[in-house]
């Protein structure tokens, strides 16, 4: 559904989004002295948060939800770029995070929204413990990107935790054989991989099961 937007609103919304894209961009310049961001990686990053939490506020409305999404996106971008800049995901940050979006579920339900915190906590739980595995099993995953996976489990809830995990790795994997295919040999050495959690993450925000429904029928159709 697209919400049919009301002014007040809009300037409600432009107003988180340059704040928490101010928050991004000062938290990154301030606690790492390893990233020194170019001025159009600032640039991305307002840019990003703008139209990602406008096309959350057209598909979700001023619901709960939204604003929830809103904070994960900022969480995300935040550290994309570190983990793009030191190839590190920082445990304060994720669990920062953790906090954040937990505290907001707890208030969506006491304004008497109904939600299911258990479903999200349980989310959480799968979106440790199946990254974890994979980490320890196949070392393509770092303990930080295990972190990542949890925030956005907990977030978008445990039906979309395991699609999260499958849908990242299509998109690193897609990225991995364009980039080797561009440069005419094998892409080899440890690749950033919050920014492929993050746009699944966001994927999924957008369109739900949508995705994977038009592959499973792509398929089908094709067998």
């Amino acid at each position: 559904m697209i919400y049919i937007k009301n002014p007040i609103e809009i300037i409600i919304v432009y107003i988180i989004c340059l704040i928490l894209s101010y928050f991004v961009d000062n938290r990154i310049k301030s606690s790492y002295n390893k990233v020194n961001l170019k001025k159009y990686t600032t640039i991305a990053i307002y840019f990003i948060i703008l139209i990602s939490d406008n096309l959350l506020y057209a598909k979700y409305g001023m619901e709960p939800k939204t604003f929830r999404y809103m904070l994960l996106i900022a969480i995300m971008v935040e550290l994309s770029v570190i983990d793009c800049y030191t190839q590190n995901v920082y445990d304060i940050d994720v669990l920062s995070g953790i906090l954040l979006e937990g505290i907001l579920l707890f208030i969506t339900t006491k304004i008497g929204y109904q939600i299911s915190v258990t479903d999200h906590l349980v989310g959480l739980l799968v979106g440790f413990s199946v990254p974890y595995l994979i980490a320890v099993l196949t070392k393509s995953l770092g303990l930080g990107d295990v972190g990542v996976y949890s925030l956005c489990s907990l977030t978008l809830g445990l039906n979309y935790s395991i699609y999260l995990i499958g849908l990242s790795f299509v998109l690193a994997g897609i990225f991995t054989i364009s980039a080797s295919a561009m440069r005419g040999r094998l892409l080899r050495g440890a690749i950033p991989f919050v920014p492929f959690i993050s746009v699944a993450t966001f994927l999924i925000m957008m369109s739900e099961f949508k995705l994977l429904n038009i592959y499973i029928y792509t398929v089908k159709s094709l067998i």
